[in-house]
């Protein structure tokens, strides 16, 4: 349980606050930057308090808390030689900055990173 400002918030309670269980593929990818926005909000406090250097540390500890150990995305877990069981959803955190141009100049943007945990993931079956 984490707590924030005299608000003790489970992340299950956070998952459905903001409705992470809706699986990402359905959602627009404004929605779940929304919901990613949502969790980063409430971890924003912890990080002024200066327990954590950035908003996915908080996040991380939020999702461990939960249960979850190791986290990678998608291709690196095939890398790992894992599969992401059907039907998990996958957690959010921010990605590494990217940089784009358009017609009104050059920005800056933090992608959405879909990753997995360890409970997420089996072994791939060997093939003969």
């Amino acid at each position: 349980m984490l707590l924030f400002r005299k608000m003790a918030i489970t992340v299950s309670q956070t998952k459905e606050l903001f409705n992470i269980n809706t699986h990402f593929m359905t959602q627009t990818i404004k929605e779940t930057r929304e919901q990613l926005k949502g969790l980063s909000n409430i971890a924003k406090e912890k990080r002024i308090e200066g327990t954590h250097p950035t908003i996915n540390s908080v996040l991380v500890e939020m999702y461990a808390q939960d249960g979850a150990g190791e986290l990678h995305s998608l291709d690196e877990w095939n890398r790992r030689g894992y599969l992401v069981k059907k039907g998990e959803k996958a957690l959010l955190l921010w990605g590494k900055p990217k940089t784009k141009t358009n017609e009104t100049g050059e920005y800056s943007y933090f992608p959405v990173a879909y990753v997995f945990s360890e409970h997420q993931v089996e072994p791939m079956k060997k093939t003969a």
